[in-house]
């Protein structure tokens, strides 16, 4: 008796599971340290928009840090969930040839992910569970599988046209 090993689908369940526990380790922060990173970031794209950033006076820096702020906290949930609705996109088209299912499977499951996620965050110090973050999040997601079904099915696309040439 062989086993048949599908290598495909053990990479794009653990490329799941690593992402999954990249954004666990972001809700393990707790407000402070998420916080710092969040800074760390917009420092960081703010210099490559603004060279003579560094030369600004402290104050001038964080008040333009600190109203950044909201806005790259946000779309780091959006694009992490992005991410993972891409990677699950992925990982379900290799389980299934059912197309609705390949849509919602991933949405509902990032979906989850995030309710727990943000569960998770009640419990950690100076941060929160969010309501407005699920909806962010599940949205990110739903953009993640959606750009992933297109470009799939655009590659797809072009490698049946090429066959078909030949």
């Amino acid at each position: 008796m062989k086993i048949k090993i599908d290598f495909e689908k053990i990479i794009s369940i653990v490329a799941v599971i690593f992402w999954m526990g990249v954004i666990f380790s972001f809700s393990t922060q707790n407000g402070k340290q998420s916080g710092n990173l969040s800074g760390e970031v917009i420092h960081w794209i703010v210099k490559i928009f603004n060279p003579d950033f560094e030369t600004l006076s402290a104050d001038k820096q964080a008040t333009i840090i600190s109203g950044w702020q909201f806005f790259v906290r946000k779309a780091a949930h959006f694009s992490e969930y992005a991410v993972l609705g891409m990677l699950t996109a992925n990982s379900v088209r290799l389980y299934t040839q059912k197309t609705w299912l390949k849509l919602i499977l991933p949405m509902i499951f990032s979906a989850l992910y995030s309710v727990s996620d943000e569960i998770h965050q009640f419990f950690v110090p100076e941060r929160a569970c969010s309501i407005r973050d699920m909806a962010l999040d599940t949205a990110g997601a739903v953009t993640g599988v959606l750009i992933f079904t297109c470009f799939y099915a655009l590659i797809r696309k072009i490698r049946n046209s090429k066959h078909k040439t030949r």
